[in-house]
């Protein structure tokens, strides 16, 4: 024999002695990866004793219960689902070994525990802080227009109210010579008039001079402008035209005077007790229509050519997950805030429960987009693996295939969203991957002091 045949057999010998040492250190090594040629081919390269024994173990023992629920995806799901819902997307990198945990107890004793992957329909968006108002347009301060005593209180905070409806009773004497100023006018008046009936008709007859005409004209004309005068007085302090009239059929001279709701909501601000004395400008009370709020939304300077009006808002209250407050985009501010570098933009908020209150911080998000169908998974079932994020599928009772995948942040508090490498109905590993990728970090490094 030659040299070249020589090297032939010593490489033939070398590859038998590898095949053995492989099947004698990793016996379900050639039953996994013919499974996993069957499953990407459809030809199956086991007899039907061999793929029973190599199908995913089904314990009824509480501990692997959600281990051997992963068996539940057929193979007809798995094939509608997609590569990278099968687990075959490898992100740009080489397969990772399989893991294998010694004993089913092992998952129990970490808490090892599986769900499905969520598909949803979210949207693009952007986030800022906000913080709540009162709609302006719905909110309205209560003051008198006469200086006097507080005589009785009508009600508190808290209380709804409809326009026009008494809120407090002033005692003022400007409103008790208004009245009578305008009673004692009305008779005048009415002489006025009568005297000038009387002096035209002897007028028409040569029976008085011109100059009794014109004086009874100009008392006439006089008389009518304190009338008008009286009543423009009644109306500046607040009457209308319906009280004027009771006031005139009544006689009423009282200094009494109503102040009443300017618009319908509800109390939110008292500052009016009895017996104490106010001036026109003197605050009452604040009234808000609550059902609609503002939110006011800190966006960096370099978001805010992705916000319009009319665009969805959602909003949560500081510190919580819910309720969910929905509203939209009304008005994007025009000036940068010279501290925070950030641009305000007010959100009509709905507000039927009246749990938003003014002053109040929450986050809000903008939807900038059109919605879309995305996978939702827990952020502790995605580990950090050299610097590819991977996810961990259960194949059978103990054994666990490494994913990778592509993430990003979400709207929902401890879940991320995923962008490639899995899709909706998978079992995963929701908590408890730390175990299994401690073990995966080790079968790396056993595989590279081997080479």
């Amino acid at each position: 024999m030659n040299w070249r045949q020589w090297l032939k057999t010593l490489a033939l010998a070398a590859l038998l002695v590898l095949g053995l040492a492989i099947y004698w250190l990793k016996p379900d090594f050639y039953p996994t990866l013919a499974r996993r040629f069957g499953e990407l081919t459809g030809i199956s390269l086991l007899s039907e004793p061999e793929a029973k024994a190599s199908e995913p173990v089904k314990d009824h023992e509480p501990a692997d219960q959600a281990h051997a629920s992963f068996a539940k995806l057929t193979m007809a799901q798995t094939m509608a689902l997609g590569p990278a819902a099968a687990g075959l997307a490898t992100v740009g990198r080489a397969p990772f070994p399989t893991v294998h945990l010694s004993g089913p107890e092992i998952a129990q004793r970490v808490g090892l525990r599986t769900e499905q992957s969520e598909g949803r329909r979210t949207f693009p968006n952007l986030s800022g802080n906000a913080e709540i108002a009162y709609d302006a347009n719905l909110y309205a301060e209560v003051r008198p227009r006469v200086a006097g005593i507080i005589r009785d209180v009508l009600v508190d905070e808290g209380s709804p109210v409809k326009p026009g409806e008494p809120m407090l009773v002033i005692d003022s004497a400007e409103v008790g010579s208004a009245k009578a100023a305008l009673l004692a006018a009305l008779p005048s008046e009415k002489l006025a008039e009568q005297t000038l009936e009387m002096t035209l008709k002897l007028r028409s007859t040569n029976s008085a001079p011109l100059k009794e005409e014109l004086s009874a004209r100009a008392a006439s004309n006089k008389s009518r402008a304190d009338v008008l005068s009286a009543r423009q007085h009644l109306l500046n302090l607040g009457y209308n035209e319906a009280a004027i009239q009771r006031i005139m059929i009544e006689q009423d001279t009282s200094n009494l005077h109503k102040v009443v709701a300017p618009i319908e909501g509800t109390v939110v601000e008292r500052h009016a007790v009895s017996g104490e004395a106010v001036e026109p400008n003197h605050k009452l009370f604040g009234v808000a229509d609550t059902r609609t709020m503002w939110a006011w939304i800190d966006v960096y300077e370099d978001q805010i050519d992705q916000v319009a009006v009319d665009q969805p808002v959602r909003l949560t209250i500081s510190g919580t997950i819910s309720p969910v407050f929905t509203g939209k985009v009304d008005w994007v501010d025009t000036a940068v805030n010279p501290a925070t570098r950030t641009i305000r933009v007010r959100a009509e908020m709905l507000n039927p429960s009246g749990r938003l209150r003014t002053f109040e911080f929450g986050r809000a998000l903008i939807q900038t987009g059109a919605e879309r169908d995305t996978v939702i998974v827990p952020r502790d079932a995605v580990q950090d693996v050299e610097g590819t994020q991977v996810i961990f599928l259960p194949i059978s009772v103990g054994v666990y295939e490494p994913q990778p995948v592509v993430t990003r942040s979400c709207d929902e508090p401890g879940h991320v969203e995923i962008v490639s490498g899995l899709g909706p109905g998978r079992y995963i590993v929701a908590t408890g991957s730390f175990l299994l990728k401690s073990e995966l970090i080790k079968a790396l490094a056993g595989g590279d002091d081997e080479e």
